[in-house]
């Protein structure tokens, strides 16, 4: 996540442009790391502007939606209230191109004089903090996060200590080479003369470590625009490969420089995968959805991971134990094939007791071993006794090797059945946790994992009622090319759901073939379904299935009226015959899903 200078700096912009000379009406802290702050502004609606300084997901941004604060308001919280509320935003400005920003707020003070105090919001990992620091004597008054001397030596951020800004390791603000006289006609000259090219860096780590505010996504993106290798080392560009980097890194320069931004989310599988202030070219394959606004972008990423996030964390346990589960049976039915491989040796322990028994009469007792002609290949044939025992003793001992070996060969051919049954139900429970996006979801999958004895009972396990097992969320929901609606099962549920309730007859059902994946239905109402359709439902029934990662996936497609399911059978598992097949690529690019 590029949540770098480039994109504080669009902030900043948006800032500037919203709440400059705005009042803060409201101050709320509605979690430990996190204000919300209220400005009245020159538009008609208030601003409501939200800052995280959690150490995972940092952000700042415009957000719609009130949130709720905690009964008693925390400390910091008064602090501010004491001091700058109904304050007015004098200016936003960043810090050297850095992920800082310092809002001067005037207001004021007890004896009704104006002054002025500053809200430094530093977003820098598990650095980041909200800093209240009084301008005239440099202290800090109270931040957010206390940092006192036994956590960082470096810098102590306490109530009356003198405040400075965080280290920047002698990096250059790239804004500032446009102050340099020569840089817009000479940027290379300039860019030599500051030492830029003097290293034995990789020319994208020399980027971001040579100016502040660039990430490795923004470093990466100049080297897609130049066309130059990852490892080129800095100090062995040729001439005309520093004076091609310098021009095309002075024209994205002056795109930031100017505010000429353009706010984008990238989009892999409609899972959200970076977001940016400025196009990234690395990115140009992956679906772009563009914004209005920086803090639109901002807000929206931050949901939609957190969500993901959040999801995932949950179904820790259930992915945990369905794998722990996984692991045993793929352990038992590897013993449980290595004992059927043994078994096959049984016909030749029935046609030992056979020839033994056949040549009793003529063959000498008390042998360790004897040759006899095995009368099915013409063929002599060598078998080892035990000496103890006579040969019709030895031959019933060959007898009841074959019926043991048979009985075993039987019931291991049950058993493997079934442990490949349960194989193909589990590794489908795992793919609906890979692909659960609800609470909804998970509690679904609880329910099937109790409801099937892999786990303890659910609240839900006892339930046998369909509808109230189908509270667990809605299926997906796509809208093809063509404008058809297209439905994906997210786990055995709501594929059960779909195929035998939902589809009707004449619908179209698709499936990854031998292989675990969700049931996607084509709803046709009574239509013909053109050629393209065929192949999105088929993309889809390959994304959602364990062969996603493969560059193409075997789908059998067939009118949901021929589908059966087979008593007693797990959740999810159907029959179906006259099916036909195609060959589908695993993506979600082309479709529209409705939210």
């Amino acid at each position: 996540m590029a949540f770098d200078g480039i994109t504080v700096a669009a902030l900043c912009h948006e800032f500037h442009n919203h709440i400059l000379q705005g009042r803060l009406s409201k101050i709320a802290q509605p979690e430990t790391d996190e204000l919300l702050l209220t400005i009245k502004g020159t538009s008609k609606d208030p601003f409501r502007l939200l800052i995280n300084t959690d150490a995972s997901l940092p952000f700042i941004c415009f957000v719609n939606d009130n949130k709720p604060s905690p009964l008693t308001a925390p400390s910091f919280c008064m602090m501010l209230r004491k001091h700058i509320a109904n304050g007015r935003i004098l200016s936003v400005t960043q810090t050297d191109f850095d992920r800082i920003i310092c809002f001067t707020i005037e207001h004021f003070n007890e004896l009704g004089d104006l002054c002025q105090k500053q809200l430094i919001v530093e977003l820098m990992g598990k650095y980041s903090n909200i800093i209240f620091v009084d301008p005239t004597t440099q202290n800090v008054i109270d931040s957010i996060k206390h940092v006192p001397p036994t956590v960082s030596s470096l810098r102590t951020i306490l109530p009356g200590f003198p405040f400075y800004m965080p280290s920047k390791l002698k990096r250059v603000n790239p804004l500032s080479l446009f102050q340099h006289p020569r840089f817009s006609s000479y940027p290379m000259e300039t860019l030599d003369e500051l030492g830029f090219f003097q290293s034995t860096d990789a020319l994208n780590k020399r980027i971001y470590t040579f100016f502040s505010g660039f990430s490795p996504a923004f470093a990466e993106h100049i080297l897609q625009l130049t066309r130059l290798d990852d490892h080129t080392i800095v100090s062995h560009m040729t001439a005309t490969e520093k004076e091609h980097f310098s021009h095309l890194f002075l024209s994205e320069l002056f795109k930031i420089n100017q505010n000429l931004f353009t706010p984008v989310i990238y989009y892999r599988n409609n899972e959200p995968l970076e977001f940016s202030a400025i196009e990234l070219s690395q990115y140009k394959n992956e679906t772009a959805v563009h914004f209005s606004s920086m803090s639109e972008v901002i807000w929206r990423f931050y949901s939609e991971k957190s969500t993901y996030l959040r999801i995932r964390s949950k179904s820790i346990d259930l992915r945990k134990n369905t794998h722990i589960i996984l692991e045993r049976n793929y352990k038992k039915l590897d013993l449980q094939c290595q004992q059927l491989k043994d078994t096959q040796k049984r016909d030749q322990y029935k046609l030992f007791g056979e020839l033994l028994t056949c040549y009793s009469y003529q063959l000498p007792p008390k042998s360790k071993e004897v040759t006899v002609h095995n009368y099915y290949t013409n063929e002599p044939i060598t078998i080892s006794l035990q000496e103890e025992k006579s040969i019709l003793e030895n031959a019933k001992r060959f007898y009841e090797k074959y019926n043991k070996y048979k009985r075993m060969n039987e019931a291991l051919t049950v058993q493997i059945k079934e442990t490949k049954e349960t194989i193909a139900h589990l590794e489908s429970i795992d793919l609906a946790l890979q692909i659960a996006k609800t609470n909804e979801d998970l509690e679904a999958i609880s329910a099937e994992l109790s409801q099937c004895g892999y786990i303890k009972k659910h609240a839900f396990a006892n339930s046998k009622s369909k509808s109230k097992q189908m509270a667990f969320g809605s299926p997906l929901h796509f809208i093809s090319s063509d404008g058809f609606d297209i439905y994906v099962g997210k786990n055995n549920y709501q594929n059960d759901y779909l195929t035998f309730e939902f589809a009707s007859a004449t619908d179209l059902w698709f499936h990854a073939k031998s292989i675990p994946g969700s049931h996607v239905i084509v709803k046709t109402n009574g239509k013909e379904i053109p050629d393209r359709v065929y192949e999105q439902a088929g993309a889809l029934a390959a994304y959602y299935s364990k062969g996603r990662e493969n560059d193409k996936v075997e789908i059998d497609y067939v009118m949901r009226k021929y589908i059966k399911k087979p008593p007693k059978a797990n959740p999810g598992f159907v029959i179906y015959s006259t099916n036909y097949s195609l060959m589908a690529i695993p993506h979600i690019q082309e479709l529209q899903e409705v939210k």
